[in-house]
């Protein structure tokens, strides 16, 4: 299918750019390789900025509290440990599946 003036088109843009007289591959993989190291070196730098920004920076927090290491929160931890255990040998030994399509 030819439509006519789209010959005549590309022919005018290809004058405009330059594309047939003027095409140097290895000067445009220079541009490539050269923008895609600024644009490495760019986020090296950026990384580093954040990094040295996020060590040096003072903590949101103002003040300390103390917190409870009373024997009676350990109690709590061990009782809720001591119930999942407990869970955890009806599954092996008391509870029984019953498979409903048999």
């Amino acid at each position: 299918m030819n439509i006519p003036g789209l010959a005549n088109f590309k022919a005018r843009i290809s004058k405009k750019s330059g594309l047939r007289s003027h095409t140097q591959p290895q000067r445009d993989w220079f541009m490539v390789i050269g923008v895609g190291f600024v644009a490495l070196l760019l986020s090296a730098v950026w990384s580093y900025w954040s990094s040295l920004t996020a060590t040096t920076a003072s903590s949101v927090v103002t003040e300390v509290r103390k917190m409870d290491t009373g024997v009676q929160s350990l109690r709590v931890v061990k009782d809720i440990f001591d119930k999942r255990d407990a869970e955890r040998e009806k599954y092996r030994s008391g509870y029984h599946f019953v498979d409903p399509l048999r």
